[in-house]
């Protein structure tokens, strides 16, 4: 089993100042980085609304199981997280 600690958006190079620009190489860092360790479980501690397993639905296709603890976006987490049948949420 590897565990895998990914800092979302980490610091990039002065140059890339386009934020789609910015998007596109974190998605395919994270795509590397997952597919390198054979990843097929994500937690997702602290979801929010689930802005960082919606970056991952790009183009994992493992199960992702994200956790939530502040009621009212949890909700809005669990509307965003109908969109993948492998995608769980928890209070």
């Amino acid at each position: 089993m590897h565990i895998v600690l990914i800092k979302p958006l980490c610091a990039f190079p002065f140059f890339i100042a386009n934020k789609i620009t910015q998007l596109f190489f974190y998605r395919a860092q994270l795509n590397l980085l997952l597919k390198k360790h054979g990843v097929t479980l994500v937690l997702d501690v602290g979801a929010n609304v689930g802005r960082f397993a919606e970056h991952l639905s790009y183009f994992f296709n493992g199960t992702i199981i994200s956790f939530e603890p502040v009621s009212t976006t949890f909700q809005q987490l669990l509307t965003r997280s109908r969109v993948r049948d492998d995608w769980q949420c928890f209070p």
